[in-house]
């Protein structure tokens, strides 16, 4: 029998990380390491406010603010005032009932413009009691600009929709006018002319008589 040759062992894929010498154990992570990585790679505005509404920490403010001119002030003078009632009465109930809420607000820039934010408040528990609100913010302009561009095309198609209707109806009733002009116009010509034919033969009967 012909000797055959074994194909040789084939290497394992390397993987794309690599292994951790020890598992890691998630409940050794640092919280102040993971509370700053948090705030470091999300996308929203994110705040501490105290039972006073203060604002005590954030991860990042806008452009035209500091954070001097953020941290230890209300959040509620951030907001425009027909939406301050509404944050005051949502940040009191998450201090009492301990439950989530949201909303969303307008915000007045230090320029003048205004942008809309999508604002998740949470309860921060220690020792069983609300100590303070985590409140996420997120960036609705870009949404609501969209919202409103699109509410405009919507509003203009069916303008132009109504215009198309109307102008269909006009030719229509254009056509079916025209059409019984032309119609009554040509009998009454019939008509007349049966009238003349008429006269005429009684002529004839006349003459011949």
């Amino acid at each position: 029998m012909p000797h055959r040759k074994h194909a040789p062992a084939r290497k394992p894929p390397e993987s794309a990380l690599p292994e951790a010498p020890v598992p890691l154990d998630v409940s050794r992570i640092d919280p102040a390491a993971l509370w700053q990585a948090v705030c470091r790679v999300s996308a929203d505005y994110i705040a501490v406010v105290d039972r006073t509404g203060s604002i005590r920490f954030c991860n990042r403010v806008d452009s035209g603010w500091s954070p001097d001119q953020v941290i230890g002030r209300s959040m509620l003078d951030f907001t425009m005032p027909e939406s301050t009632g509404q944050l005051f009465r949502l940040l009191e109930e998450v201090f009492i009932t301990g439950k989530e809420q949201s909303l969303e607000t307008t915000v007045k820039r230090p320029d003048g413009g205004l942008d809309y934010f999508s604002v998740r408040l949470g309860p921060v528990i220690i020792d069983g009691q609300t100590a303070a609100i985590l409140v996420c913010c997120e960036n609705i302009l870009p949404l609501k600009t969209s919202e409103k561009s699109l509410q405009h095309e919507r509003n203009l198609l069916q303008r132009l929709l109504k215009i198309q209707e109307r102008e269909r109806q006009l030719v229509s009733y254009e056509i079916h006018d025209g059409l019984a002009q032309y119609l009554a116009g040509a009998m009454m010509h019939l008509e007349a002319c049966e009238d003349r034919k008429s006269t005429r033969l009684n002529s004839s009967h006349e003459w011949i008589s």
